[in-house]
């Protein structure tokens, strides 16, 4: 998933006090805060600060929402009302505050003609739950190596993304950057070892092509 985490209070607070009236369009995907509850959440707190808020809605994914509106001929605020199930009153609204990714939040703007889209969350890496924390996983490097290192990713859980096995840095299993954590190569060692494909180690990957990562990326 996405992972992304409620801007401050006091941040969103400042950025809708420019407009009068306010419309929150959750999103319903990766991680669940960005639905149903993380729009009370936010609706309550802007009408505390005396702005009126419009409407609400919440989509599945509101990073599809192009695609989707394509396929039904919907254009701006009927994209917006039709696929947030939102009322009419969102044609009234001066800015629209996305409870999404950066993702939904650009696929927000696409439909919302002249009004102004601020972003509820700040987004940081796609992730997964270990408890209440998340921990990064997937950096999008856009050449995947999983199927040689055991499905553990060196690129995105290694702090110096090494290619090739572990640094000279490692003491006790033990990672030189954080302690605290297990060195990820001896734990692909050991998965590698456990589902009997350890040949691998000996494979010299290439080093990352990272132009396939310069901004803005497309992808056919």
């Amino acid at each position: 998933m996405i992972v992304r985490k409620f801007k401050d209070s006091t941040d969103i607070c400042k950025m809708v006090k420019p407009y009068k009236k306010v419309a929150i369009i959750g999103c319903g995907g990766c991680y669940g805060e960005g639905g149903k509850p993380g729009v009370l959440k936010i609706e309550k707190l802007i009408k505390e600060t005396g702005i009126e808020v419009v409407a609400s809605g919440v989509t599945g994914r509101q990073c599809a929402w192009k695609d989707r509106a394509s396929k039904k001929q919907l254009k701006d605020d009927d994209a917006i009302i039709t696929l947030a199930r939102t009322s009419e009153r969102i044609k009234e609204a001066d800015v629209l505050v996305s409870l999404a990714c950066g993702v939904g939040v650009q696929s927000l703007t696409y439909f919302a003609g002249k009004k102004a889209v601020i972003p509820g969350f700040d987004t940081f890496f796609m992730g997964l739950p270990e408890g209440e924390v998340f921990k990064e996983q997937c950096i999008g490097c856009g050449n995947c190596i999983l199927h040689l290192t055991g499905g553990i990713c060196p690129i995105a859980k290694c702090p110096k993304s090494i290619m090739n096995g572990p640094c000279g840095g490692v003491l006790d299993n033990s990672c030189e950057v954080y302690p605290e954590n297990n060195c990820i190569w001896i734990d692909i060692y050991n998965r590698l070892k456990d589902i009997g494909e350890l040949e691998n180690m000996k494979i010299i990957n290439n080093p990352k092509d990272f132009s396939i990562r310069v901004h803005p990326r497309s992808i056919r």
